[in-house]
């Protein structure tokens, strides 16, 4: 995360929602995340943690199209991005496109080879 770009406030609520997750309040996760979106629409953390919620409920097209607009703003958590995709494209039985996101993930951060 470019901190520079980013406030404590913004800071301050992506760790409260999280904290739904966390809770398994998937679904108000993504109702706030949502809101977090329409106030930020370049905020990239949020459509990866919205795609993560919707993970959690096997919402796997919903979650695909959230980590595909974070990589469309772009910013230091592509890598996590990339892998989410390609595991929710593997859910989905979509192999070609899984193997090329992760190996996108591996390409821009070793953590995810």
């Amino acid at each position: 995360m470019n901190l520079k770009r980013y406030t404590k406030t913004h800071l301050a609520i992506l760790s409260w929602l999280r904290s739904y997750k966390k809770l398994g309040q998937y679904q108000t996760a993504i109702n706030d995340y949502t809101k977090a979106i329409q106030l930020d629409p370049d905020y990239a953390n949020a459509y990866i943690n919205r795609g993560s919620a919707y993970s959690s409920l096997s919402k796997n097209q919903d979650a695909i199209n959230d980590y595909t607009k974070a990589i469309q703003i772009g910013g230091s958590n592509d890598a996590v991005a990339y892998n989410n995709r390609g595991i929710r494209y593997r859910a989905l039985g979509q192999y070609a496109l899984s193997d090329a996101d992760e190996t996108m993930a591996c390409s821009l951060d070793s953590d995810w080879c």
